[in-house]
């Protein structure tokens, strides 16, 4: 499998600074840069050491995602999570952070995998797991002397965490590659919703209140003016309606 070069530059940038003694590493690098990838080449890295290597996220989606791309790399594994055969003899793990909470910490039976520090812990979508579970688990890997490694395409709030930030790539750098295509925006009028309350915590509108503006406001004549303007061609089209029966309306 050829590597894109983003993807090299990372391969050899984490275990750079791994061997320098960091200890807690963030990599970002934009939505489609192939980051499962890096994260199957820093696994092997790892069992090419003699360490263990575990792979936490906090979704079953992503934990059925990162299990098909170890596959593919053929890189065994075992699954800590509900409806999975626990296979923890296995030096390469995906956990499922819910499901580690429920089943370690509050039953007081926390077997740290790779408790000799030999470990290489790698949180996906670092983001959205930075506090609570995650927080709890990943301290005390690195207390056991373990090294980890947040994934993310937002490194966000991440400071508390991390000590250093590895940029794996660019947008501009993935379209040069074809990892990504060009995406042009347009921005349609906006309609005027002075007249509708929305709730003052979260901005959003109600949902009535949106089909109300949608459906007797006229702003359907917009959405059709702007399709025809910017889709000459009226090539395939995704409008997203506030509901099941207006978006058959609108087809």
């Amino acid at each position: 499998m050829e590597l894109w070069e983003n993807q090299k530059f990372a391969l050899a940038k984490i275990p750079e600074r791994i061997d320098a003694g960091a200890k807690r590493i963030c990599l970002t690098a934009p939505t489609g840069a192939g980051k499962s990838t890096i994260i199957c080449g820093m696994i092997e890295w790892a069992l090419e050491r003699g360490w263990r290597a575990i792979t936490y996220t906090n979704r079953r989606l992503l934990i059925d995602q990162l299990a098909r791309v170890m596959r593919a790399h053929g890189i065994e594994h075992g699954v800590r999570a509900a409806s999975h055969e626990d296979k923890r003899e296995l030096p390469v793990q995906i956990s499922s952070l819910p499901t580690e909470r429920q089943r370690v910490i509050k039953s007081g039976k926390w077997d740290i995998h790779g408790a000799d520090g030999k470990l290489l812990a790698i949180c996906d979508e670092a983001h959205l797991n930075a506090s609570g579970t995650a927080q709890e688990i990943l301290g005390r890997h690195v207390a056991a002397g373990g090294v980890i490694l947040g994934v993310t395409a937002t490194p966000i709030d991440l400071a508390h965490l991390y000590d250093e930030l590895i940029v794996a790539g660019t947008m501009s750098e993935m379209r040069d590659c074809g990892a990504l295509v060009p995406a042009y925006h347009f921005g349609p009028d906006e309609p005027d919703m002075k007249d509708f309350k929305h709730s003052e915590k979260t901005g959003e509108y109600t949902e009535n209140d949106v089909r109300k503006a949608i459906m007797t406001k006229c702003i359907f004549s917009r959405v059709l003016e702007n399709y025809r303007t910017i889709n000459k061609d009226e090539r395939p089209t995704i409008l997203f309606g506030p509901g099941v029966k207006e978006s058959i309306w609108f087809a």
